[in-house]
């Protein structure tokens, strides 16, 4: 969604896309939600870049990750006016008489009867107020009257120009909040307004070795000792503070579990197996395509799920909460696939991680 919340792009799961320039309807099951005018495709892709040309609800925005039901317009339904009269319409039901044209080649019968009526019928005169019939463009048939009632779109310039007619423009009861109908149909792609994410995925998995120290009621007791760490990270939020072209930044949750053995402890060939569970909030701001920064803030359990030789002081000072601090890098070096490094109060460690 760009700034201004007009602009959207949307994935399209179907593999025939809407015309450029022509009008989409988006719904919750029979709801219309909003109307926008098509302003580029990437059939490659599926995506559609569109700009909101109309609401039809409270809803200010659409949701972003949401799937919804979508409409391709391409014409108007207008209501068939009748074009037979009464009189004719009884001779039809009596066998009197048809509407039915004659086939090629065959000579229709017209008794003199006929022929009386149709000569001395008076030629209707033309009423030259009376509004133009749509057969004037070519279309055929009588101008209909449109009522209150009939559940009919009113006419629009901005939805569509070209198949509405415009006698049609009842309703004034939802106004058109953008008519800019020539910068809707003229614009092309993202660039109208909508600068492209840099944060393009929600999702992020890794995995990461290095040193890994316990700091449990903030002591940090002796050295560090080699382990790995797994973790899983969700995007919450982009657009914290930067909206603009470059940098973005987003907000995130990531969750870890990590491994390393801590050998003689206190000196008397105590050995602990220690299984850290943490929980992190990340701050990440991405400044292109390849590099972003990270800030992570945070706590751990420490898990001691094994010990050798084991005392009290190193199952109390390797065991329990401890708080987390640190930052981070990436490094995008292949299609999802990035570099991370991380130091931290918890670890130092560098590892691959995969995004989608």
């Amino acid at each position: 969604m760009s700034q201004s919340g007009r602009i959207y792009r949307f994935k399209a799961e179907g593999e025939v896309l809407p015309k450029t320039g022509n009008i989409i309807l988006i719904q919750i099951q029979d709801r219309p939600i909003m109307a926008f005018r098509v302003l580029n495709t990437n059939s490659s892709t599926g995506e559609i870049i569109g700009k909101r040309v109309r609401r039809y609800d409270v809803e200010g925005t659409l949701k972003l990750e949401q799937k919804y039901m979508a409409t391709e317009k391409v014409a108007d339904l207008v209501p068939t006016p009748a074009l037979v009269d009464e009189e004719q319409a009884k001779k039809t039901a009596d066998g009197s008489s048809s509407l039915r044209a004659p086939p090629a080649g065959e000579a229709s019968e017209t008794t003199e009867e006929d022929s009386t009526e149709e000569a001395e019928a008076p030629e209707e005169p033309v009423d030259p107020n009376a509004p133009p019939l749509i057969g004037d463009d070519g279309t055929g048939g009588p101008q209909p009257e449109v009522t209150p009632g009939q559940s009919i779109e009113g006419y629009d310039e901005d939805l569509d120009s070209s198949t509405t007619p415009r006698d049609l423009k009842k309703r004034t009861d939802v106004e058109d909040e953008d008519s800019d109908a020539n910068e809707a149909s003229s614009a092309r792609g993202p660039a109208v307004e909508e600068h492209e994410t840099l944060i393009k995925y929600k999702h992020t998995a890794g995995l990461s070795i290095g040193s890994f120290r316990n700091m449990s009621g903030f002591s940090i007791p002796g050295s560090t000792h080699n382990g790995f760490t797994a973790y899983y990270d969700q995007v919450l939020e982009k657009g914290i503070w930067y909206k603009g072209a470059a940098p973005h930044d987003s907000l995130s949750i990531e969750f870890g579990l990590g491994y390393y053995s801590r050998a003689n402890f206190t000196g008397i060939f105590d050995n602990y197996d220690i299984l850290p569970i943490r929980s992190e909030i990340l701050y990440t701001l991405q400044f292109n395509s390849s590099f972003a920064f990270l800030t992570e803030v945070g706590a751990q359990f420490n898990w001691v799920i094994s010990a050798e030789n084991a005392v009290d002081e190193g199952l109390s000072k390797l065991g329990g909460i401890q708080p987390n601090l640190g930052v981070g890098i990436l490094y995008n070096f292949g299609p999802q696939w990035y570099l991370r490094g991380d130091v931290g109060l918890d670890r130092i460690a560098i590892g691959l991680a995969v995004k989608w």
